[in-house]
């Protein structure tokens, strides 16, 4: 690649606490998950990390994940396996 590709990328891209790929909303329209972490428009696949937050926060993650983690043990609790 040039060196003005490399700097462009270099200048956008990072991986460091990654959120907000796969935000949580109504529809498939503005989203990609429901509020129950169901991916629209797929059977039988939810997604359930900080992938989901709407809009990427400040700070560290790990508290908000945590509590999506807690919501969806909910969520799934009446749920068999079977």
């Amino acid at each position: 690649m040039s060196d003005n590709m490399d700097q462009a990328l270099e200048d956008q891209i990072f991986s460091h606490h990654a959120q907000s790929s796969c935000s949580i909303g109504l529809n498939g329209t503005n989203s990609c998950v429901d509020s129950s972490f169901r991916v629209h428009g797929v059977e039988s696949l939810r997604v359930v990390d900080a992938s989901v937050f709407p809009i990427a926060m400040g700070g560290f993650p790990i508290l908000p994940t945590f509590m999506i983690s807690e919501e969806t043990d909910v969520i799934l609790g009446g749920l068999s396996n079977a």
